[in-house]
């Protein structure tokens, strides 16, 4: 059986007795014959380090054609690791893209190996997205190896990064201004996702394909400088790599120096959290977030749904206590000095009360509100619960959200005050406010369900019939 290979403008169809005679065409850097048991044995200790029994069970390779996923493809093929192999087909080159999709389906025919090829739309996905074609790429490669990976029943998805890939991680990373996940590197496994190479360098790639003759794909769009990530790797780290050629370790070391930190510090952060949880799903946070702690209240946060503007944004000393922010599932008040974060808080739609629909039962945000014709000789004995006469039906009696602009006058005083001034006195903070239930008689509010009632509409204990309205 034979093997397409490509040069710039045909395709070469190499018999396995003639490929070292085209070695030149797909080989570099010099022979080194212990390279072929220096990374087997290598993956062989990752393995074992982090417990993923790759020789017991299955695992897709992603596999492009290039030269490190070739390596990938042969390292796993000569420990005798179970494996499929998955290869996504974007379509962004032309010819090429097909002639890397022959190549791969071909060297996986040639040693048996099941292929999976997906044709990604993936100009079409970034134009419906509203996003980068390198981001688009991205979705659908991920999205079609976790499809395979569950439809082979295979634990893992192997990806080929090595340490180069790390310093441009570090770097793209760094001209966002993300400094927490540059300095964090690239994760050994991310879920499903291992990367069995990460700590090896390109070198040690390069030797083992040379002393094993394996045949790989050049993608020119490698080599173009339209993307940031090929800027970073032709201009930046070659020069880097020629005045400090450890560099690339030396990061790696730094990084497993700041995971074994990280994992000191986990649970100490989770404690944390925990600490300042006031009720189910309700948290207090204390401002100024402590440095230390930066970092995980960040990555908890963007668990919570938070996007790094919003984050950026309440954690600013420009914004103003009684900011509100909501992810998905979320909310965030920004009160003087803390965070208070809940459950988002849901819409709530006005009640209309009518004397002809009494009794009555509400939910108002998942709190019960009872209406109904009392018999009362006293007033309630707390501000849960309030009397008023039956007059307060001449108008449209209704319970609502506290709005800005809403006056009442207290119980017991003559001016009316700010609705707003009553919770900040009474320091109901910023959920708390949005949750209040005001009950209100045409114009007039005439009570703040759980603070105050006002002067109106007293309840006649002789002769009168009373309403009495209760949060419970």
């Amino acid at each position: 059986m034979g093997c397409a290979l490509t040069c710039p403008n045909k395709i070469l169809v190499i018999m396995p007795k003639d490929r070292r005679k085209y070695r030149h065409l797909y080989v570099e850097g010099m022979l080194n014959k212990s390279s072929a048991n220096y990374l087997l044995n290598f993956i062989k200790s990752v393995d074992n380090l982090q417990g993923w029994q790759l020789e017991r069970q299955s695992t897709v390779l992603a596999v492009s054609g290039g030269k490190d996923s070739m390596c990938l493809f042969h390292a796993f093929r000569l420990l005798n690791f179970p494996f499929v192999v998955a290869h996504v087909n974007f379509g962004l080159r032309g010819a090429d893209s097909h002639i890397d999709e022959l190549f791969v389906r071909t060297q996986c025919a040639l040693y048996g190996i099941p292929c999976f090829v997906h044709a990604g739309q993936t100009t079409r996905v970034a134009t419906e997205n509203n996003v980068s074609i390198q981001m688009a790429a991205r979705e659908i490669r991920y999205a079609f190896f976790e499809e395979i990976r569950i439809e082979t029943n295979s634990a893992y998805i192997a990806t080929a990064h090595h340490q180069s890939d790390f310093l441009e991680n570090f770097f793209i990373y760094l001209t966002r201004n993300n400094l927490q996940t540059a300095f964090r590197g690239l994760p050994r496994q991310n879920g499903f996702v291992i990367r069995p190479f990460l700590h090896l360098s390109q070198k040690e790639i390069v030797s083992f394909i040379a002393e094993n003759v394996i045949e790989w794909r050049e993608d020119l769009s490698n080599q173009s400088i339209y993307y940031l990530r090929n800027k970073i790797r032709h201009w930046i780290i070659p020069e880097l790599l020629t005045e400090w050629p450890d560099l690339a370790s030396e990061y790696v070391e730094l990084v497993e120096l700041q995971l074994q930190f990280d994992n000191i510090m986990k649970p100490k952060f989770e404690a944390l959290w925990n600490s300042l949880e006031y009720a189910p799903e309700k948290w207090d946070i204390p401002l100024p977030i402590p440095e230390r702690w930066e970092y995980w209240f960040i990555k908890q946060w963007k668990m919570l749904g938070f996007e790094r503007g919003q984050i950026g944004d309440f954690l600013s000393e420009k914004s103003k206590s009684g900011a509100y922010f909501e992810s998905i599932n979320y909310a965030i008040f920004k009160d003087r000095n803390s965070l208070l974060v809940q459950n988002k808080i849901q819409h709530q739609q006005n009640v209309v009360l009518r004397p002809d629909m009494i009794p009555k039962l509400i939910s108002w945000h998942g709190k019960p509100i009872t209406i109904e014709w009392s018999n009362d000789q006293h007033p309630p004995k707390n501000e849960q619960s309030f009397l008023f006469s039956e007059d307060i039906f001449l108008e449209k009696v209704e319970i609502i959200s506290w709005e800005k602009g809403q006056k009442m006058i207290p119980f017991g005083q003559k001016s009316p005050k700010k609705v707003s001034d009553l919770l900040v006195n009474a320091k109901w903070d910023g959920f708390k406010k949005r949750e209040c239930a005001v009950i209100v008689s045409g114009a007039e509010v005439i009570g703040i369900l759980g603070l105050k009632r006002s002067n109106g509409h007293l309840p006649n204990f002789q002769n009168g019939k009373n309403v009495k309205i209760t949060l419970l």
